[in-house]
């Protein structure tokens, strides 16, 4: 079997999403038990999401004046942000798994256009090399020509013997 016909690197790739999964519910369970995770990380951003979501759902209905929003009881905001920290390293992995894979895609392209490049710098070669026989060889044929058109030219003077005009006809 090929080595290059199995996409070990696609396999990789879903590898690393599978895998992130599991990172991703280890991170959340961490951000809701760790105390100065919970106080400085979670609290806020959930406290602050909460609040973008709820002025732009009030928005979305009608209601453009201002309104307080009541905050989230702190247990609630922090799971909110734990969630968004999970979602956000899975988006996070899938987005890098995309940027690689595109990158690998571009070098492959690269390497292809280089070796087409490089196949094409042979052809023009040859093609130089064979324009400069045909050239030599025209120079040849030319000279070759003076040479018979020469002997053509000396075998027509008188005092010749019978045999050279024998051949002329």
């Amino acid at each position: 079997m090929v080595a290059g016909a199995f996409p070990l690197f696609k396999l990789m790739s879903l590898a690393a999403k599978q895998l992130s999964k599991p990172i991703a519910n280890a991170i959340k369970s961490g951000a809701k038990q760790s105390p100065v995770f919970r106080t400085y990380v979670c609290v806020i951003p959930g406290q602050g999401f909460h609040w973008l979501e709820t002025t732009v759902k009030m928005r979305l209905m009608g209601h453009i004046g201002p309104s307080k929003i009541k905050p989230l009881n702190e247990e609630v905001a922090v799971n909110l942000a734990a969630e968004l920290l999970g979602e956000g390293f899975l988006f996070a992995v899938g987005v890098g798994t995309l940027l690689f894979e595109y990158r690998r895609g571009i070098k492959k392209d690269e390497r292809k256009e280089d070796e087409q490049n490089r196949h094409l710098a042979e052809l023009e070669d040859k093609m130089s090399e064979i324009g400069l026989l045909i050239e030599t060889q025209a120079a040849e044929i030319r000279e070759l020509n003076r040479m018979v058109q020469g002997l053509r030219g000396s075998s027509d003077k008188p005092g010749k013997s019978e045999d050279t005009k024998a051949l002329k006809t």
